[in-house]
């Protein structure tokens, strides 16, 4: 359910997904922060708590982001995130 709050604080792995009406991108803000909406903002999920993967196990990314060469990922000329469609990534616990 949207959230019509102009502050929202955000806990230690915690996010919310935030719709920009002029650009109408969706942007993920993690916390924890202090989150202040613009007014052509709106706040279209969470607070949410981060999922995580209990150890010695794994999940699988469908359509993951494009990554540069410093494991940053990549935006194209309208802001937006590339993603490589139809690929899967196999991510595990122990990673982090």
């Amino acid at each position: 359910m949207p959230s019509k709050e102009k502050t929202v604080r955000l806990e230690r792995d915690t996010y919310i997904h935030v719709l920009n009406h002029i650009t109408q991108l969706t942007s993920v803000h993690q916390g924890p922060t202090t989150f202040v909406r613009k007014d052509y903002e709106e706040i279209v999920l969470g607070p949410k708590k981060n999922v995580q993967l209990p150890p010695n196990s794994y999940t699988i990314v469908e359509n993951p982001v494009v990554l540069d060469a410093n494991s940053q990922p990549l935006k194209d000329t309208t802001g937006g995130y590339k993603l490589q469609f139809g690929e899967q990534e196999v991510r595990s616990s122990d990673i982090w």
